[in-house]
């Protein structure tokens, strides 16, 4: 079975938009404790 390239692409962007927001999460906690 060989995925399509938008799936694919549709992955990453939800991968990579997940990663962003944990990030942003972690960065308001940081601040927050300081």
């Amino acid at each position: 079975m060989v995925k399509t390239s938008s799936d694919d692409i549709c992955v990453i962007s939800r991968t990579q938009f997940s990663i962003l927001a944990v990030i942003r999460l972690n960065n308001i906690v940081a601040s927050f404790g300081m």
